[in-house]
């Protein structure tokens, strides 16, 4: 018994054309548009807060607006169709107030290109290659010529010699002091900074000394100093030498003095730092003296 099959031929020719449109069609459906992976990148400001990142991309000779993001570092990576595009930065100061617009810079997205029929293929672009980066240079207006900064520290002090009165009334160790900094550092960018800082420190000591039994009293230092900085590691630390001079008030007397410092600066957070350091203070009297003020503290800079 034959059983007869009448669409046999039309099922071959179909078999054949589908291998034979097969590659046509892989190729179609590997080579749609699709998004690449760019990187914007600008020089870094220290007196920024943040920045926003405009990109437009070109539509028929006007602009669309295809992202707006902020961020608070000096780059971000994002994915784009094939095309062209502009981007611009604004800056933000520690206020949070827009700044300086930078000019807008084009760029173009390319897609892949696919192996050419006469090309070897060990020679042959894949059609899966993508684009790792493309890297824009931004600059978001005029960089800052100083950072300022706040700090407030724990200051004890300790007499190494001289005049007790002189030295604050004091021979030993006393913890009970506190310290304050406000200063300008001049050109931030720069490897080396100089800068001026306004200093000052209060302590709460035993007035034995004076006749008044077991009472305190309060002494205070007044400095205007010379700062020295340099920032390392991507100004992650910063090492600050300080060299000044200002006035003593121990007891109902005021002493000129001078002093010398070396700190260490901490920046976990671009506006937030935690700072150590050691001062040595000499006092100018009748009977010269001298101290060693250790500290620790924090502040923040903008």
């Amino acid at each position: 018994m034959t059983i007869k099959q009448p669409f046999a031929p039309q099922f071959i020719l179909a078999a054949l054309l589908t291998l034979l449109l097969a590659p046509q069609l892989q190729a179609q459906s590997d080579t749609p548009e699709e998004s690449r992976p760019v990187r914007l990148t600008w020089t870094e400001d220290n007196n920024v807060l943040r920045y926003e990142v405009s990109v437009e991309k070109e539509e028929e000779n006007s602009y669309q607006r295809v992202l707006k993001k902020f961020t608070d570092t000096s780059s971000i990576e994002i994915s784009l169709l094939p095309g062209k595009y502009r981007c611009q930065v604004i800056p933000y100061d520690f206020l949070d107030k827009p700044g300086a617009k930078s000019q807008w810079i084009n760029f173009e997205v390319h897609a892949p290109r696919p192996p050419e029929p006469d090309m070897p293929a060990e020679a042959a672009v894949p059609l899966t290659y993508t684009i790792a980066h493309q890297e824009l240079i931004i600059q978001p207006g005029k960089e800052k010529k100083a950072a300022f900064y706040l700090g407030a520290a724990w200051m004890p002090v300790l007499p190494i010699y001289g005049n007790e009165k002189t030295n604050f009334g004091q021979e030993d160790f006393t913890p009970s002091g506190a310290g304050l900094r406000f200063g300008v550092i001049f050109a931030p960018a720069s490897p080396f900074n100089i800068g001026l800082e306004l200093a000052g420190s209060w302590y709460d000591f035993d007035a034995a000394l004076y006749g008044n039994g077991n009472s305190t009293y309060h002494a205070a230092t007044a400095a205007l100093n010379l700062v020295l900085q340099k920032q390392f590691l991507n100004r992650l630390l910063a090492l600050r030498f300080r060299l000044g001079g200002g006035v003593a008030l121990p007891a109902e007397e005021h002493y000129p003095h001078a002093n010398l410092g070396v700190s260490l600066a901490w920046f976990p957070a671009k506006h937030f730092f935690l700072e150590t350091g050691l001062d040595y203070v000499h006092m100018f009297s009748d009977a010269p003296s001298g101290c060693l003020r250790p500290w620790i503290g924090m502040g923040v800079q903008w």
